[in-house]
């Protein structure tokens, strides 16, 4: 996983193959709220590029609901038909209070917030 910065957004690029563990959802979460200058304020939009084909351990997946809850609009990449799913799912648990946008490239993602949400 890495994570970057593109206009003010910060970018998760999860090229992770198999399962993402609690700890992976912490340094991921630690590393937005304490790793850029001047740092985040919350909420933060986020990118979610989901290079990787990963699912999630039940623990990681709970944690999700506390991590996103610093999280503004949020865009998921996505690169394989399979990740669709993963993608509602997410919009409909842990994501619902968000607005969730998918994308199939992420130049487009990047595109729709810097036009809607800066």
């Amino acid at each position: 996983m890495k994570i970057c910065m593109k206009d003010g957004v910060p970018i998760v690029e999860v090229y992770h193959d198999g399962e993402i563990e609690l700890s992976d959802v912490i340094w991921i979460h630690h590393n937005i709220l304490n790793n850029f200058n001047p740092p985040l304020k919350s909420p933060s939009n986020i990118i979610i590029n989901r290079v990787g084909s990963y699912s999630l351990f039940e623990d990681a997946y709970m944690s999700l609901t506390t991590f996103m809850r610093d999280a503004g609009h949020v865009a998921f990449v996505v690169h394989h038909k399979p990740q669709e799913v993963v993608i509602e799912l997410a919009s409909k648990t842990y994501l619902s209070n968000h607005n969730v946008k998918k994308f199939h490239s992420l130049s487009d993602a990047c595109e729709w917030m810097a036009s809607h949400y800066r």
